[in-house]
């Protein structure tokens, strides 16, 4: 029986028994014989406000638009909570749904719709003895197709 952690053995010793167990990383000669770096995997340490998740589930069901600071008075003042905000407001995030676009977003070709930011007529015409200065706002204008030329129109 070779000397480990438990019975006074070594660091080294102990560190080879997790390497074989399959605990840690290997190092030294065993990492370049497999010519890949070590790689340490952990498991998630969870947060305090996963104990308290189907209370979150409940109150965003009570209260759809709930936001993260009420909830977290909520859970301070009622369970005892001392986590920060921020953590609830990624909790509820991740416990919403995704919302939905109330309206389909219009979208258009090139050289379909012209856009002016501001304009101001270059030109000046006269109504009624006095001359008119006109401006638009932005707006958009839809362009007509063209017409196609017929032996009519020429």
């Amino acid at each position: 029986m070779g000397a480990g952690a438990d019975d006074g053995g070594g660091r080294r010793l102990a560190a080879r028994d997790r390497a074989a167990a399959g605990d840690q990383p290997p190092h030294g000669r065993t990492a370049l014989a497999q010519r890949r770096a070590p790689v340490l995997r952990r498991e998630p340490a969870g947060s305090q406000l996963d104990l308290l998740e189907p209370l979150l589930r409940e109150l965003l069901a009570e209260w759809p638009q709930l936001k993260a600071p009420r909830a977290t008075e909520i859970l301070r003042d009622e369970y005892g909570y001392g986590g920060s905000v921020e953590l609830v407001k990624r909790h509820l995030g991740a416990l919403r749904p995704p919302s939905v676009r109330p309206a389909q977003r219009t979208g258009y070709r090139p050289g379909q719709v012209l856009q002016l930011d501001w304009a101001e007529l270059p030109t000046r015409p006269t109504i009624a003895g006095r001359e008119r200065r006109f401006t638009r706002w932005s707006r958009r204008c839809p362009i007509p197709a063209p017409r196609p030329l017929t032996s009519a129109s020429t």
